[in-house]
């Protein structure tokens, strides 16, 4: 295929787009009952397998993704041996692993030329700052309105099945975490980095800076803090000169200043010794069940749904701990461990590409991404379908590089037939 016919369609577009859309927003696949990424996912898949199975000759391809399913299958059934595990639990988990592998397959496919390439990234960044513009209008009608922001996300929480975070100081809102946020760090990177290339004007750059900063904020996470401040001191030393950068920092630091006693309030108020306290004891007490968990089946482990009677975090999905990495351990042993390992390499052995003139960004794209994955020992963000999306992110932005020339950049306009989330104008 040349570069022009590998292009998608306007229809593979939007449906690619949506399932993008949804994976990003929604917290679970259903909507009042209704699952509709599986409505998206279906005919994605079939679209992305017959477009696989064009563009490859061979058939090692189609044999390697057919070992990786066959495993995970034997995963599955390892958990039937130990009579205390529940067999919907096993599908559950089976569930979250392929729907991450498959999201990272149809992105990867998807987006195999330079256009698609930007057009994904606009898209994700687009979608994120829509995310977080939704934060911020919960927060100003929680204020209007004189109601809790905890009240008004438990009933979005019943809308799709799952409990978002949130939590109250007194009268005041303090945090609201959407699963979008751990796009957070890597959107922050992408919009200092390469805003003139995704052909993103200055007037919504700085917008979408606001809503990205403020909503990283507002998560009231020590580390999606740290990430997200990473993710821009990567971008700011990664990007090419663009004068917008000083226009952030005099922004950041007109409102640092002006915001001073609450920001600090805040961050102290986080870093009590009450809240720390509260919340590393619990990932504590992970932490010692499930190294007990992973030493009784070190090699392959319990299976997937599997997970330990001596600290359950959650009766719905009882394997989803927040050291979420120590689990998986225990789960699929070293063995599975190691699967998982060279799943990534070779998922991103083609992406990142080393050059005299892109290491310091091939080197901050990768930093991301071990950020992401070290998230795991925190929060039980690393199998989900959403987690697709972020691999997915850093995969598109490591193959782009820094490489194209001004004029390619200016002659490699966003697509206006795609979605109204990847026009810049």
């Amino acid at each position: 295929m040349n570069e022009e016919a590998n292009r998608l369609s306007r229809e593979a577009w939007l449906l690619f787009g949506a399932y993008v859309a949804f994976l990003i927003l929604l917290p679970t696949g259903s909507v009042f009952g209704v699952n509709v990424k599986v409505l998206t996912f279906l005919p994605l898949f079939i679209f992305t397998f017959a477009r696989s199975v064009r563009s490859n000759r061979s058939a090692l391809p189609l044999v390697m993704q057919a070992t990786v399913v066959f495993l995970l299958v034997c995963w599955t059934l390892l958990s039937q041996f130990y009579p205390t595990f529940d067999g919907y639990l096993s599908l559950s988990q089976f569930k979250d692993v392929i729907t991450t592998l498959a999201g990272c397959w149809f992105i990867r496919i998807l987006t195999e030329n330079d256009s698609d390439k930007k057009a994904f990234l606009r898209l994700v960044l687009n979608v994120t700052a829509f995310g977080c513009l939704l934060k911020g209008m919960i927060f100003l009608y929680g204020l209007r309105a004189g109601v809790p922001v905890s009240d008004i996300v438990d009933r979005i929480s019943a809308s799709f099945g799952v409990k978002l975070m949130t939590a109250d100081l007194g009268d005041t809102s303090v945090r609201l975490q959407f699963t979008s946020d751990n796009l957070l760090p890597a959107c922050l990177f992408a919009l200092l980095c390469l805003r003139k290339k995704l052909g993103i004007g200055s007037l919504r750059a700085v917008s979408m800076m606001v809503l990205l900063m403020l909503s990283a904020l507002y998560t009231f996470s020590r580390y999606l803090w740290a990430s997200a401040a990473m993710g821009i001191v990567l971008g700011m030393f990664a990007a090419k000169r663009d004068r917008l950068h000083w226009l952030y920092v005099a922004v950041a630091g007109a409102a640092t200043a002006y915001f001073f006693p609450l920001i600090s309030a805040l961050v102290a108020f986080r870093f009590s010794d009450q809240l720390v306290e509260s919340s590393d004891v619990e990932r504590v007490d992970q932490i010692r069940a499930l190294k007990g968990f992973f030493w009784d089946a070190p090699f392959f482990g319990h299976g997937l749904g599997s997970y330990t009677t001596d600290v359950i975090r959650s009766m719905e999905t009882p394997y989803n701990y927040e050291v979420q990495l120590l689990a998986l351990a225990g789960q699929v042993g070293i063995v599975g461990l190691t699967f998982f390992a060279i799943l990534l390499v070779n998922y991103y052995r083609k992406a990142f590409h080393a050059g005299r003139e892109s290491w310091f960004y091939q080197a901050s794209v990768f930093l991301l991404l071990a950020i992401f994955i070290g998230a795991a020992l925190f929060n039980p963000t690393l199998l989900t379908s959403m987690s697709a999306a972020i691999f997915g992110f850093l995969y598109v932005l490591a193959a782009l590089g820094t490489c194209h020339s001004e004029a390619h950049e200016k002659a490699d306009e966003p697509r206006p037939a795609t979605l109204v989330f990847l026009r810049t104008g």
